[in-house]
């Protein structure tokens, strides 16, 4: 009986957390921009296409050319895009 009452107990009181994903930055030239995406070239040239929600913070004077900084949160959406100085 004392065996019956030990495996009761959740598995998860006996795990620990894992890392926390750090929140990750970007930085590029805009080499396509529309209201529902944004494509960046980093600097190896990968292209990266970043889809836009409504949350995400544009800078509104951003235009193809542009060199910009994209954040990300940990779980991987986009928080902003910022453009940066020449």
């Amino acid at each position: 009986m004392v065996a019956a009452l030990t495996l009761s107990i959740p598995a998860p009181a006996f795990t620990e957390p894992g890392p926390v994903k750090p929140a990750a930055q970007v930085r590029g030239e805009v080499m396509m921009l529309t209201a529902e995406l944004i494509v960046v070239q980093s600097s190896d040239g990968t292209n990266i296409l970043i889809p836009l929600e409504k949350e995400t913070t544009v800078d509104s004077a951003l235009k193809v050319g542009d060199r910009v900084e994209v954040s990300s949160s940990p779980d991987n959406r986009i928080i902003a895009i910022k453009r940066l100085s020449p």
